[in-house]
């Protein structure tokens, strides 16, 4: 059960060789999405707007979001009711 706290989680990624197919990416990238969607905490990776990039299914489930890709380009305050708290979260991304 998640707890509320939040974690800070970087990944830097080696994109030297730029090679492969674009059904090969397009399989990892479904791989990585499976990968994720199967986490039972959270997951979300946002831009330095705060808008979602990557979200896993518990975090459309919090938000009650059916799909999580169609997450991708919004941010909190599409979601949360409380501006308060919505507000709580741009100001995390800006910090972080």
């Amino acid at each position: 059960m998640w707890d509320g706290r939040l974690v800070r989680l970087e990944i830097s990624l080696d994109i030297t060789d730029l090679k492969q197919t674009q059904n090969e990416l397009e399989a990892q990238k479904n791989l990585f999405q499976n990968v994720l969607d199967e986490l039972p905490s959270p997951f979300v990776l946002k831009d330095y707007e705060g808008k979602f990039v990557l979200t896993n299914k518990a975090v459309a489930n919090l938000y009650g979001v059916d799909d999580p890709s169609s997450m991708i380009g919004k941010d909190d305050g599409d979601y949360i009711q409380d501006k308060q708290q919505a507000a709580f979260f741009k100001q995390n991304i800006r910090e972080i």
